[in-house]
């Protein structure tokens, strides 16, 4: 303040005051006196004022106030440490199956999160990295802006504290609090060289020799980079419980309750420093259809932890033990994982596996066994139903038989034999090793397929001395019945029918049999051996265009003339009838009328 004199616009001395606290004062002088520019009438040269007298404003606040993070470079899916993770650190915090971050990177540098906001001082002191609680790197504070990187310390800013608040967010305007040159805060963060972080656990920290550290925090190194891969090549695929078994041409399928088992499955690239936080890291799929079939033959199922587990745990306290499975010269055999089929399709086919890991599933292994399954009835060709619509006196479908040692296109029968009765073919009847052809997903075809290796549930080896044509042996009985229809859709190669107990016994060439390719001789009994009573020809198709068409695909109706026999002089009623299949041939369905 100046103190005025007795001529107008001098300017005296100042007047110089310390006020030591926070507080008011009151001054009293002769502001005005003689001073016309301020007070040409005043009478009173004495005036009273009153000042605020404001404290320092207190420093920001430090590094012990501010916290650091990891945001870490492939941080996984839902880390957590495994049992016995090696531990950099001198003393983790964390354990065997704490969330932790994470990363994988081996280039570059391996950061902690800048500090959440401005500290105080980067005027005094000096500030240090601590990595797993020993100096790694340091920078002392100088009057100068002092960001930059030494070692593992690196300073992001370096400020006036003018823009910041007491706690050292950002402001601006009238929300400033410090005035300019009054203090200085900064930023930073600990930046390490990837390559020389170790793998496992290590830890962060910045401390300040003025105003303290932050708060620890620890993260991990992994140096298991990839999806897991399961290798299945000494794997087994066995049955472990059948449930019902179905049977069709001799052939098992499953239906329901049945169980299978895979075992000797290893893992790798699976389990480093970290597991995934998952309760399925294991699942079994369907795969693919065969046969052209459709349908998925299992549900997808998943498994736990615990119940892939070996004979060699790789559990403790149920946390996955670190390094299992680490590299593919260190595989771990997952202990046996049984799975549910499917109990409601009708399918041949496989299943495939996969394993997830921190990093995500990795790619599917399929198992080659193939599994059969009969879910619900079958459409098409039916072994034991074979349609008959509007055929003479009688009732009931013709149906596939069992002739004894039957082989080859004209077998030997018994015309006193009811084999429609008492030797009607079931599904367990036993054909490895026959000329029997196969009713497999509503087609009777010719299939020699080894089922007894590599399908499941094991079946025949119809594979085995089964390289010529097969055969289907059928028979139906009716009676008043001198001529029929033969309704076919598929490829065949031969087509005979016997009338056993009537005259054709003899009088046919073929011992017995008569052919449905051939055409009928013209008149009375069917059969070549003329001195038995045949007509001269064994065929009875009535005319060349009823002639059964063999070596091409059809879907036709075909008309037999049986002459002067019929079904009423016949045993029982009986008529056999045998189809010849040669490689590639099939029927998708058969009806008689």
């Amino acid at each position: 303040m100046a103190h005025g004199s007795s001529n107008p616009g001098d300017v005296g001395t100042n007047i110089t005051h310390d006020y030591t606290s926070v507080g008011t004062g009151t001054y009293n002088g002769d502001l005005l006196a003689y001073n016309p520019t301020l007070s040409l009438n005043a009478t009173d040269d004495t005036e009273n004022f009153t000042m605020d007298i404001l404290a320092t404003p207190a420093a920001p606040a430090g590094l012990s106030a501010k916290t650091i993070g990891f945001t870490g470079e492939d941080t996984g899916t839902s880390p957590k440490l495994a049992h016995g993770f090696t531990d950099n650190t001198g003393g983790a915090t964390l354990s065997a199956g704490s969330a932790v971050d994470r990363t994988t990177d081996t280039g570059g540098t391996i950061d902690s999160d800048i500090i959440s906001s401005y500290a105080y001082n980067s005027a005094a002191g000096a500030v240090c990295a601590l990595v797993n609680g020993s100096a790694d790197g340091a920078i002392t504070f100088t009057a100068s802006d002092n960001s930059g990187l030494t070692s593992s310390m690196c300073i992001t800013e370096d400020i006036d504290a003018n823009t910041v608040s007491a706690t050292g967010v950002g402001v601006s305007g009238s929300s400033k609090i410090y005035p300019n040159n009054f203090y200085r805060v900064f930023k930073a963060k600990v930046s390490k060289t990837a390559s020389a972080v170790s793998v496992g656990l290590n830890s962060y920290q910045i401390c300040h020799t003025v105003t303290g550290a932050t708060p620890e925090i620890e993260f991990v190194k992994d140096d298991v980079t990839s999806t897991p891969s399961l290798d299945i090549s000494a794997s087994t695929v066995t049955q472990a419980g059948s449930g019902t078994l179905a049977y069709i041409s001799g052939i098992p399928y499953y239906t329901t309750g049945a169980t299978v088992t895979l075992g000797t499955v290893k893992a790798y690239d699976w389990i480093g420093q970290t597991y995934q936080d998952t309760s399925t890291p294991f699942s079994i799929e369907h795969a693919s259809n065969d046969e052209s079939t459709s349908g998925s033959i299992i549900s997808t199922q998943t498994k736990t932890y615990a119940s892939i587990d070996g004979s060699s745990t790789f559990l403790n306290g149920g946390n996955p033990v670190a390094d299992t499975g680490k590299a593919s010269g260190s595989k771990y055999t997952l202990g046996d994982i049984t799975f549910s089929v499917n109990g409601s399709v009708n399918a041949v086919g496989t299943v495939k596996a996969n394993l997830s890991n921190i990093n995500g599933e990795g790619g599917y292994s399929t198992f080659t066994t193939k599994i059969n399954l009969k879910g619900t009835s079958i459409s098409g060709f039916d072994e034991e139903d074979i349609t008959i619509t509007t055929l003479g006196t009688g009732s009931g479908d013709a149906k596939r038989i069992v002739i004894a040692s039957a082989a080859g296109d004209n077998p030997t029968y018994s015309s006193s034999t009811d084999y429609y009765a008492s030797n009607a073919w079931t599904g367990t009847q036993t054909i490895a090793g026959t000329d029997e052809a196969v009713a497999r997903w509503g087609q009777l075809k010719h299939f020699s397929t080894d089922l007894s290796s590599g399908y499941l549930p094991a079946g025949p080896d119809l594979n085995t001395g089964r390289s010529g044509a097969q055969y289907f042996r059928g028979a139906f009985k009716r009676s008043v019945v001198s001529s029929f229809d033969i309704l076919l859709n598929g490829k065949i190669s031969g087509f005979w029918i016997a009338l056993p107990g009537e005259t054709t016994d003899a009088s046919s060439g073929l011992g017995g049999w008569l052919d449905c390719t051939a055409t009928y001789g013209g008149a009375g009994m069917p059969g070549s051996n003329t001195g038995a009573g045949g007509n001269g020809s064994d065929g009875v198709a009535s005319g060349n265009s009823n002639k059964v068409t063999t070596g091409s695909a059809v879907n036709s109706t075909f008309t037999m003339t049986l002459g002067t026999a019929n079904l009423s002089n016949t045993y029982n009623n009986l008529l056999f009838f045998n189809i010849k299949l040669a490689s590639g041939d099939y029927i998708d369905s058969l009806s008689f009328s």
